[in-house]
């Protein structure tokens, strides 16, 4: 199954054809928490949510707190120390940079290392791109340049996503696997960062009543 694993958008059932002519079988939809889960009729929606920690302990804290419910869970920041943080902790899925707002690529091999140990994949999203003034277009290029080769060298998982908020920034498959192209990823990699894997081991994580955290499970009893 193919999906599109990082949008913002709106629910309505004018999405339903869009998502299926765009080659996707799902498409991934992110709120801050408390927010109500988007529903599109006809569409199979993961529903994440974004956090947006402001300190290390804050990451640390809801990421634990919302994996009980969460069907995907991404850390959105530029600060460094809490990025190495949210890499570090199993609960998290994805890390979003905000890259129209940096002057570097945000992640090194170090961190990329860290990401592939504990499975959390560096998402690049299309739409800062399409937001961007044209004369800036190419320095941003060359932030995703620079942490896909990162991403490459530590063989970190990584997805490529819309990003999209509306309709309007939506991008098929083929759209973002050129996008991938251009990035410096391999094709087969490229195929592997729209598998819908990652959602079914959450999916069947959340039916486990057992399941405590990544890595630990609650063993009963026999009597």
């Amino acid at each position: 199954m193919v999906v599109d694993f990082y949008t913002h958008l709106l629910g309505g059932p004018s999405r339903v054809a869009l998502v299926k002519d765009l080659g996707y079988a799902a498409i991934a939809v992110f709120g801050t928490p408390g927010e109500e889960p988007v529903v599109i009729p006809r569409t199979d929606v993961v529903h994440g949510i974004e956090l947006i920690p402001v300190t290390k302990n804050e990451v640390r804290r809801d990421a634990r707190a919302f994996r009980r419910s969460a069907e995907l869970i991404a850390v959105r920041t530029q600060d460094p120390e809490i990025v190495r943080t949210a890499l570090s902790i199993p609960e998290v899925d994805f890390l979003v940079a905000p890259w129209e707002k940096q002057e570097d690529a945000g992640v090194n091999h170090i961190l990329c290392k860290l990401a592939k140990k504990n499975n959390i994949a560096i998402v690049f999203d299309f739409a800062p791109l399409l937001r961007t003034a044209r004369r800036h277009q190419a320095a941003l290029l060359a932030q995703y340049r620079a942490a896909a080769q990162h991403v490459r060298k530590a063989k970190a998982p990584f997805v490529l996503a819309s990003g999209a908020v509306d309709q309007w920034e939506l991008r098929s498959v083929s759209d973002l696997t050129a996008f991938g192209k251009v990035l410096g990823f391999p094709e087969n990699d490229i195929k592997h960062s729209f598998s819908d894997v990652r959602v079914k081991e959450n999916r069947k994580r959340l039916r486990d009543k057992n399941w405590i955290r990544p890595g630990v499970e609650l063993q009963r009893s026999r009597t």
